[in-house]
């Protein structure tokens, strides 16, 4: 009986310990392509505070990830990129939305380029460009 036991623990054992697929990976987000009046992005500035907000889109491997944001003072350029977490294999084959959200402080008056990136549902990069007023 005991032996039976271990025989079937090392069973469980080998087939918990085989190779499985990679963890998550944060890649850029989807966030065009899937509806009319993609992409859905907004901006809004409240003194010297720039809101960004942008849907992604994924499946089953897809969760929310983060909006990267670089900023360059000189030029008046903020660039906002989408990324989500995406696993590899045979996943749920549903649409979902995601709803990204950042802040960034812009110490500068004047007008600003805002990019916005990420990629298309072909999964080819996009980029949209937009100009706001910081007052300060």
């Amino acid at each position: 009986m005991l032996s039976r036991l271990f025989m079937v623990a090392a069973l469980l054992a080998i087939g918990c310990s085989s190779p499985v697929e990679p963890g998550p990976e944060l890649q850029p987000a989807m966030i065009t392509g899937f509806f009319e009046g993609d992409p859905h992005i907004s901006l809004d500035v409240s003194g010297n505070t720039l809101l960004i907000e942008v849907n992604s889109y994924g499946n089953g491997c897809v969760s929310k990830g983060e909006v990267q944001v670089t900023v360059d003072d000189d030029t008046l350029t903020v660039t906002a990129a989408a990324f989500d977490w995406r696993v590899t294999g045979n996943c749920p084959d549903y649409l979902a939305t995601f709803h990204h959200s950042t802040t960034v402080d812009l110490f500068r008056a004047g007008d600003w380029a805002v990019h916005v990136t990420g990629l298309d549902s072909a999964r080819e990069p996009v980029r949209f460009d937009f100009t706001v007023r910081v007052g300060i």
